[in-house]
């Protein structure tokens, strides 16, 4: 059995196969995942409040985006472009960037030049049941672009670090287009890119360590990561945002709250950690696990630290903010997996482990699938309700809020509608739908007996003029 294991594992028709399913199956959930809240913001553009139409409004929307929202105007400029494309663009591109997450994840954990098809497989299961909020992360349009998108290129951008820290080269090409691309992770998210940009450091200064030199190519992408995370941190609404935030008193009340955050989502990953630590430090007496490895996987558990810690600095750090976390954390425990695997006795054991978690994987699948196809059929019966409302003249339209029952739907725990009609996202709701407002109701087919226009007047999408018209008609004394 353990030679079979062994020829599929190394086999490459098995690993693209592997690939290819995992593909598969992030395109299908992505495929049942609908627009939600904030995806109907990003359809209109922030300078001019309408319907963007054209690639020619995005950078004056993204200009007024890093006035009034925050910096992060590469991630949400592309969310206001995919919105310009058929969705099904957007779900073939964000299966591929899932895939080349989870590829880039493994490549750390395995030996320079080592492939495997079981490892994607593990490394998903254990995404799936580590990662908080999976559909937020993974599936929501806005989410992934935010948080997925910047885990997988804050990766990409770890990789000259390690190889060249492992005593590998770069070709000088790959230098050349790794420095403006340094420049967009630094510029894409504040949590991920600033993990990136210490991690590199700390790679650097250990890569400066072992051959007893600073000098390294690698200080200019070091140089071109900080320059964009700096712009990044200027954007006029990120200062308006971090003013009073980042005070110490404050952060330092945070630290309790984001410390049981910690334990609650990763306790299962950090003791598992230090489980395989205690073990790769007991076969290095037999020339086991090598130091370098050792010290590898050390810089990602940091790292996965550090990512949750940072959000003490952040006014709303909701749980999709640990999806770097949930990363670092696991490639940390699969690099000392990879090591421990082909050099200890205890690989039966770690095989059985291995087929749990695909087994716990594998039933928390069938719900969270089922869930995904059920926010989708909610989306859709609530866009069908909206027009046939409009159909029968209701210039205010009445429905309810999409539910989820479990974190791998995309609408968990999102404000997807607000009992407050004029406030956001109803507002964009109405706007996109060319109906005055969208109300929120507990039973979806109570619409029939709701006024269909309670308030002739109602001041939503009005223009100045016909709003001084009002004024002035409410101002009209009675004639007696």
């Amino acid at each position: 059995m353990t030679e079979k294991l062994k020829r599929f594992d190394s086999s490459r028709p098995a690993r693209a196969a592997v690939l290819i399913l995992l593909w598969a199956v992030l395109f299908a959930l992505n495929r049942w995942t609908p627009y939600l809240a904030d995806d109907f913001r990003y359809m209109f553009g922030f300078d001019t409040k309408k319907l963007l139409s054209s690639v020619s409004g995005l950078i004056p929307s993204m200009e007024a985006h890093a006035r009034m929202m925050n910096g992060r105007v590469i991630a949400h400029g592309l969310e206001q472009l995919f919105l310009l494309m058929p969705k099904t663009v957007f779900n073939l591109l964000n299966a591929g960037a899932f895939l080349l997450t989870l590829w880039q994840a493994c490549r750390f954990c395995l030996p320079e030049g080592k492939r495997s098809a079981l490892l994607p497989l593990v490394f998903f299961a254990g995404i799936w049941l580590v990662l908080p909020v999976f559909g937020q992360v993974c599936l929501w349009q806005v989410g992934a672009l935010n948080y997925l998108w910047s885990v997988g290129l804050a990766l990409v951008f770890l990789r000259p670090f390690l190889r060249e820290y492992e005593g590998g080269e770069t070709r000088l090409w790959r230098r050349l287009l790794f420095l403006p691309f340094a420049f967009v992770v630094g510029m894409y998210t504040e949590v991920a890119s600033l993990i990136a940009l210490l991690m590199g450091l700390a790679l650097t200064l250990l890569g400066a360590l072992r051959r007893r030199s600073l000098r390294s190519w690698l200080w200019l992408p070091l140089l071109c990561g900080a320059a964009g995370f700096w712009l990044l941190l200027q954007m006029p609404a990120e200062v308006r945002n971090k003013m009073g935030g980042m005070e110490l008193p404050r952060m330092l009340e945070r630290l309790g709250p984001m410390a049981e955050s910690f334990l609650r989502h990763f306790a299962v990953p950090a003791a598992l950690w230090v489980l395989l630590t205690v073990l790769a430090l007991r076969s290095r007496r037999t020339g086991g696990c090598s130091a370098l490895r050792l010290t590898e996987s050390l810089v990602f558990f940091l790292g996965g630290v550090a990512a949750s810690f940072e959000l003490i600095a952040a006014a709303d750090a909701p749980e999709r903010c640990l999806s770097m976390s949930a990363f670092l954390l696991l490639i940390a425990c699969g690099i000392l997996l990879c090591e421990l695997m082909p050099r200890t006795r205890l690989r039966p054991l770690l095989i059985c482990a291995a087929l749990v978690l695909w087994v716990f994987c594998g039933l928390s699948f069938a719900g969270g699938a089922r869930d995904v196809r059920s926010t989708w059929y909610q989306w859709t019966a609530r866009e069908k309700s909206i027009y046939e409302q409009k159909a029968a003249g209701y210039r205010w339209v009445y429905v309810t809020e999409i539910k989820a029952e479990t974190p791998y739907s995309p609408a968990w725990q999102i404000r997807d509608l607000h009992k407050k009609d004029t406030t956001w996202p109803n507002i964009h709701m109405a706007r996109l739908y060319g109906v005055k407002r969208v109300v929120w109701i507990e039973n979806p087919e109570a619409w029939a007996d709701m006024d269909p226009n309670p308030d002739p007047w109602t001041e939503y999408n009005e223009t100045p003029a016909s709003r001084q018209r009002r004024a002035d008609t409410r101002r009209r004394p009675e004639r007696g």
